[in-house]
């Protein structure tokens, strides 16, 4: 007996389906690299930068290349370079001499300056000088027109001693002097006084005196333009006593003038109209 013939379907045929073309990894390719580029390119900066920043300042200020500046770059070094410039920077110079044997520590800082701070101006460009109490002497001497080169800060204050005649003998005399700054001079005024076996008020033994010591007791201005560069100018002084480390300190604060490193000019030393 004969089986009745079974159609079989036929296989359909299957079209292959065209893949697009994944264009999101193709834009996160290029996204990543030029991550990837930016990231070195702001690494490169930061090591770069500091040094030639480190450099100009060695060359302007007569530094030895063994001085140690310290340099941060704050913010992003790369978008501020796209106009040549660096944006907020802060300066370290430790253990300087910044005048008459006088050494301290200098902190500055700007909001912006050329990759090269002697091509261009710096914008609001502050710094502060801090001097540590192994340097007081030279300031009690440069503060007592050479009276004293000994003292102590005592709180806000320093004291400062020398010898007195007085009545014919000489005896140990001490004063307490507040140190500020006025109209970029520095401003000393006595605030209390002590010789050995008297007891005299500031007024009452500035009458007795006369001289550099009668100059020392009354409120008086001391012109040091002659001592600094002309592009920088005293704003500001304080003193601070400390019981423990870090040592007590006098801290004087200047503003620095926008061009100090491009024109040689600011860095002359200035001049004091009644020297």
């Amino acid at each position: 007996m004969t089986e009745p013939a079974v159609d079989v379907p036929m296989a359909a045929t299957v079209t292959p389906v065209k893949r697009r073309p994944r264009w999101w990894l193709r834009i996160l390719s290029v996204l990543v690299v030029l991550g990837l580029l930016l990231a070195g390119t702001e690494v490169a900066l930061r090591a770069i930068i500091p040094g030639i920043i480190a450099t100009s300042i060695r060359d302007s200020f007569g530094l030895s290349v063994e001085q140690p500046i310290d340099v941060d770059l704050q913010g992003s070094a790369l978008l501020p370079a796209l106009s040549g410039r660096v944006g907020r920077v802060d300066v370290t110079v430790p253990n300087v001499e910044v005048v008459d044997g006088i050494h301290a520590t200098l902190q500055a800082s700007a909001d912006s300056m050329p990759f090269d701070p002697t091509t261009g101006d710096i914008d609001a460009a502050t710094a502060s000088v801090t001097v540590s109490s192994r340097s007081l002497g030279q300031v009690v001497s440069l503060a007592t027109n050479d009276l004293a080169d000994i003292g102590e800060i005592v709180g806000s204050e320093v004291r400062v001693g020398t010898q007195l005649s007085l009545f014919g003998f000489d005896v140990p005399f001490t004063a307490l002097l507040a140190l500020s700054v006025s109209d970029g001079e520095l401003r000393v005024e006595p605030t209390a006084v002590q010789v050995t076996g008297f007891d005299f008020s500031v007024e009452e033994l500035r009458n007795l005196t006369s001289g550099p010591i009668a100059e020392l007791l009354s409120p008086h201005l001391i012109c040091v333009s002659d001592r600094i560069p002309k592009g920088i100018t005293l704003t500001d002084l304080t003193v601070q006593e400390r019981l423990v480390a870090p040592q007590a300190s006098l801290t004087l604060s200047v503003a620095l003038a926008p061009n100090i490193l491009s024109d040689p000019a600011q860095l002359e030393m200035g001049t004091c109209e009644n020297a």
